[in-house]
């Protein structure tokens, strides 16, 4: 775990010992700090948790310290956990562009959290793109009201839609002795389409947490990173390109 404290007390000694390197004033000097002290905050109130009772969110707060997130934490952070990618985007640039605030605990919280945070986006509009609005808010929600109403009503629309099929098949024999196997024929390579892509969306997925397991210490490898994101990147994976930036400078430093 790294907390936002000590990340502040580091990059405040940092900037205290580049101004003095630089000769600059007492003003100049308490600028250099704000401004290292200002990319730690950043980082850190780039990440809110929400609280919720009831129904009703309570709260919205900034973390003030990060660990590496288990399989077990994707789901609670992806209704409680938001993410401002800008503003860590943002954040890490600035401290890229400062080599005298390097620091092993500030590389891991950047690539950690956009790491994290990528995987996130893309468990959200994966979720978004193919479950029924009903059943991604009932589960966004956490509620009981709303997963007991969303069941029943994707009850209703399996019942239609399986009235809608059998009138079509029943019909198929009307309009040819074939029909009705080119229907159950058309019907088969939907559902494998839709496996197919479900696949798919489960392989992406599961190489981007793979890739993300690999930044569980502060003293992981950049070249087993670097491979892992190589590896996500071919299943179809897409990563911030301050993550390549960083893990590559540290790579060949």
């Amino acid at each position: 775990m790294v907390r936002k404290d000590d990340l502040l007390k580091y990059v405040s000694q940092q900037a205290l010992k580049e101004a003095s390197s630089r000769g600059l004033d007492e003003y100049a000097t308490e600028d250099l700090v704000s401004e290292a002290r200002d990319i730690v905050e950043d980082l850190f109130a780039s990440i809110t948790w929400e609280t919720v009772e009831n129904g009703v969110i309570k709260s919205n707060e900034p973390i003030t310290s990060w660990r590496q997130r288990n399989i077990y934490e994707v789901e609670s952070d992806w209704r409680y956990m938001n993410f401002s990618r800008a503003g860590l985007q943002g954040a890490a640039e600035r401290y890229l562009d400062r080599t005298w605030l390097r620091s092993r605990e500030i590389d891991w919280v950047i690539v950690n959290t956009l790491t994290y945070a990528e995987y996130q986006a893309t468990l959200d509009f994966f979720r978004a793109h193919t479950m029924p609005i009903s059943r991604y808010i009932a589960k966004k929600a956490e509620s009981m009201g709303w997963q007991i109403g969303s069941g029943l009503w994707r009850l209703i629309v399996l019942a239609v839609k399986w009235l809608f099929w059998l009138g079509i098949f029943v019909a198929s024999f009307v309009v040819a002795p074939f029909g009705p196997i080119v229907w159950v024929a058309i019907t088969v390579c939907w559902w494998w389409r839709k496996l197919a892509a479900q696949k798919k969306i489960n392989k992406v997925l599961a190489s981007m947490f793979a890739t993300y397991a690999t930044l569980s210490t502060v003293s992981q490898s950049w070249q087993i990173v670097w491979d892992e994101l190589k590896k996500s990147r071919a299943a179809g994976a897409v990563w911030d390109g301050i993550v390549y930036r960083l893990v590559e400078e540290r790579l060949h430093a």
